[in-house]
Formats: structure tokens, sequence, C-alpha cells
């Protein structure tokens, strides 16, 4: 790499606590410690409340949500000393809301917010910034060109 950063890659499945350890172990292994943790693991269901099955409703909740208290409970201790930042994200449905689609998916993201607020303790706050970002889905529209259009751009 030319500016002279260093990298790994390390596979991890979020809902197995050895791999979500493993990985946390693997950073530390490699650079000496842990400055950042991204909990950006997150699959989505496009189905509403009648179609989405229990087992549907359970993976994504694994993926989403259960998998960044752990993620964090593991990173926690290692930056803790020297500082460091947690940061979850969630989905912009989860605080605005996006009617009938995905609502395992916005279930997800309030909790996603809440869990950057409730990890945040006093003693963890005084050493270290946990948030949690919430990117909204945009819909661009295609742009219909006509020879009229075309002329006058």
């Amino acid at each position: 790499m030319e500016a002279g950063g260093r990298a790994i890659a390390v596979a991890c499945d979020v809902t197995s606590a050895g791999d979500r350890r493993c990985t946390v172990e693997a950073a530390v292994d490699a650079f000496g410690g842990l400055d950042i943790l991204f909990n950006n693991a997150g699959i989505i269901r496009w189905t509403d409340v009648i179609d989405t099955t229990e087992d549907e409703w359970d993976r994504v909740m694994a993926v989403n949500v259960k998998s960044v208290y752990p993620m964090s409970r593991y990173a926690v201790p290692v930056m803790a000393a020297g500082g460091g930042a947690i940061v979850n994200t969630g989905s912009g449905w989860g605080l605005k809301g996006a009617g009938w689609h995905s609502p395992v998916d916005q279930a997800t993201s309030r909790r996603i917010v809440a869990a950057a607020r409730t990890t945040n303790s006093p003693a963890i706050a005084a050493r270290m910034t946990i948030a949690s970002w919430t990117p909204a889905a945009v819909r661009s529209w295609p742009r219909i060109i006509t020879s009229r259009s075309a002329s006058t751009a």
C-alpha cells in the first residue's frame, strides 16, 4: 500500500460468539490494540408483517441487533484504556418509519440507536465515543430525456 497503511481481512459470522471474539483478537494481535469498532453488518427482508416468518425475523434480529452487543462487549475492554470509538449502523427507517415495508428492519434500527445510548455508560463515555448513524435509502428516479429537453440542456 502506497500510504504505508496495513490491513487484515478476517471472516466473521456476526451471529457466532467464537467468530466475534476471534475478530477482535485478530485485530489486537495484528495491530497491538483496537481504536475503532464499526458494527456495520445488516440484512433486510422486504416483506410485510404477514409474510415475515418467525425464522426470518429471528435471523434479521441476530445479525442486525444481537451482534452489536457482543462485538462491543469484546472491544470495549481492549479500547477502554487508550480510548476509542464504536459506531453502530442502523437505518433511517428505524427513526422515521417506512409504512408496511420491512417491519423487522425498522425494529432493528430503533434498537441499534438504543444500543449506542445504553452502551455509553459514564465510565465508558469518559474514554470512548459510542454512536449510531442511520443512513436512509434513496430512490433516484431516472430522468426522461426527450429531444426537446436534450436540445435545451
